[in-house]
């Protein structure tokens, strides 16, 4: 898995160092043909609007002129230097690859889009040469900037459990089962889920002496937390005490608002730097540490062959595949990767955010949300041909996001179904109506509707390639804490383990491992 990523990488890398260089060229030509057109066609009334205002002749001017080319060349220095660190790249790329061969997993990731080429309009922005990057904080590392490269989107989740320290091989196996489209069924023994009494014995005896360490990292998070807080609110206060004191003029005062919003914005900023610097070195994370030392351990105590990736989710050619939406350049990002097999039925489950970015937008436009939630995929043990679609109806559940927008146009035509609370939950779509109403038993759809009211879900379900599809529109991400969860409360561990299996008893609730039709 290593050598072939690290090419990809590579390849990435050199698209970019090509995009930079382009993009560099072209800021550097504006750049020169606008300060000359302004030198040619507005000098003389630049000058004389300047010395009309300060009664002087030619003094401030020039002082001007020189500082404009000061801000030119600081500017060019700066174009360069950003070359300069792109050809570098490939000496980091080697480094980090090498920290990971050695077992270094990553802490936290950030990723991000950059568009190397952006033209203003007016109030609109066009984007053209999108390149997706992702920064990773490996553990224990001295690197306190992380490792920043751009990386091919379609890589980008094989990439997240390489660094989450999933075994290539182990995942292989877990991923054939779920997309073998053969009618095999899986020859391992059924798993069962751990008893209450044998799951609060394994709490005692072998994560409880984990949790203290936990907690004193998370207290060092929160002091910095606070004192970053009151370090923010003594300045902001101090600022508008001495503005008030020296009686400002009536124009700040009216743009107060900006005022507080710019002082808000540089203490985010200044806050999120240090969060970085201290979460990537010897202050790991303590969510990082709950979900690597307690969260990994519940799920190998249900089963060792589960795979988890904490930073993993599935690919966006797999989320197109789905059915349930339209085919676009979404931008994927989620993470607590499950993949394995419960009761000889191959599953995986990921928390996951898709959305929109749209190439023309206005300058304070926010991607659109397409879905928020979890989305859990597990396999049929009996093949049918059809696709079946059930998509929640919005006078029932109301959305945050605009998953109904990104529908695909393709689910085939409405099914009218014999059960009236049912049809009040879902509209059903099929390119085979009999097929359809096949796989919809009176059964299944009451299961349906005990999992949609019991879990209250925002449920889009995909019937495909032998596979079911629940993908949860809740808007929550799962198995998070944060600086003020207290990791001492003994209920924390058990509301993570009933969390995970209530996910998984979704192949119970709806009887997966049961065929959908009696021979």
């Amino acid at each position: 898995m290593i050598p072939k990523l690290k090419q990809e990488l590579l390849k990435t890398h050199q698209e970019d160092k090509r995009l930079t260089a382009i993009s560099i060229s072209l800021q550097i030509v504006v750049l020169i043909v606008g300060v000359l057109l302004l030198y040619m066609l507005a000098k003389d009334r630049i000058a004389i609007m300047i010395n009309s205002i300060t009664n002087e002749k030619g003094g401030l001017f020039r002082y001007l002129q020189g500082l404009l080319l000061v801000i030119i060349i600081i500017y060019l220095a700066y174009l360069i230097s950003i070359y300069i660190q792109v050809t570098r790249r490939t000496g980091k790329i080697d480094t980090f690859f090498d920290k990971i061969s050695d077992g270094a997993i990553a802490q936290h990731l950030i990723e991000h889009r950059i568009y190397k080429i952006t033209i203003p309009l007016l109030k609109l922005k066009l984007k053209f040469f999108p390149i997706e990057y992702i920064t990773i904080f490996l553990t224990n590392d001295p690197n306190t900037k992380g490792y920043k490269f751009p990386i091919a989107p379609e890589i980008i989740p094989e990439f997240k459990k390489l660094v989450s320290g999933l075994e290539n091989d182990e995942l292989h196996n877990a991923w054939y089962e779920l997309y073998d489209n053969t009618l095999t069924v899986s020859s391992s023994d059924a798993i069962e889920l751990p008893s209450e009494k044998a799951f609060n014995t394994f709490i005692k005896e072998q994560l409880a002496s984990e949790i203290p360490s936990i907690a004193q990292s998370q207290l060092r998070q929160r002091k910095s937390y606070i004192m970053y807080i009151a370090f923010a609110l003594i300045i902001l206060t101090g600022w508008y005490s001495f503005m008030y004191s020296v009686n400002i003029s009536n124009i700040l005062k009216q743009y107060k608002v900006i005022f507080i919003g710019a002082f808000i914005g540089f203490f985010i900023i200044l806050y999120g730097v240090i969060a970085i610097k201290r979460g990537s070195t010897t202050d790991v994370n303590s969510n990082h540490l709950y979900k690597t030392n307690i969260f990994k351990a519940i799920i190998n105590f249900i089963a060792p062959g589960f795979q988890y990736a904490l930073h993993g989710h599935i690919s966006l050619e797999e989320f197109i595949n789905i059915g349930l939406f339209q085919s676009k350049n979404y931008r994927i990002t989620g993470n607590d990767q499950i993949i394995g097999n419960y009761k000889n039925v191959a599953f995986q489950r990921c928390d996951l955010l898709v959305e929109k970015v749209p190439d023309i937008s206005t300058k304070m436009q926010t991607p659109n949300k397409v879905f928020s939630g979890q989305l859990f995929m597990a396999k049929f043990n009996k093949a049918f041909k059809c696709e079946l679609y059930l998509i929640p109806k919005s006078g029932i559940l109301n959305f945050d996001n605009d998953a109904e927008t990104y529908l695909s146009y393709d689910l085939g035509e409405t099914v009218t179904l014999e059960d009236p609370a049912f049809m009040k939950m879902y509209t059903v779509y099929s390119n085979d109506q009999i097929e359809a109403r096949y796989i919809l038993s009176t059964a299944l759809m009451q299961r349906l509707k005990d999992l949609t009211l019991t879990t209250k879900g925002k449920y889009f379900i995909s019937f495909k390639d032998q596979r079911i599809t629940i993908a949860n529109n809740s808007g929550k991400d799962s198995f998070e804490t944060n600086v003020f969860t207290n990791y001492m409360d003994e209920s924390l561990i058990s509301l993570f383990y009933k969390e995970f299996c209530d996910q998984l008893s979704v192949i119970d609730q709806l009887n997966l491992n049961i065929n959908i039709w009696k021979s």
